[in-house]
């Protein structure tokens, strides 16, 4: 899975899996978390998604959570 900044880094994706012989995804964090597309752009939320992984993470927990 790439996340983060370097997974919009364009082929990145297709040139591991080329190198590496593996399975290769760019996350999507937010592919589960229903949004209006009146007030946010679908694309854009898919091109920013990768960058969102620690965020998305984040505001998912609860308090107490360790």
């Amino acid at each position: 899975m790439l996340s983060g900044g370097s997974a919009r880094v364009r082929q990145l994706d297709a040139f591991l899996h080329q190198r590496l012989k593996i399975e290769v995804q760019v996350c999507n964090p937010l592919q589960n978390i229903k949004v209006n597309p009146k007030k946010f752009d679908p694309e854009h939320l898919k091109e920013f998604a990768p960058s969102a992984a620690v965020a998305v993470g984040l505001a998912l927990r609860k308090a107490g959570d360790r």
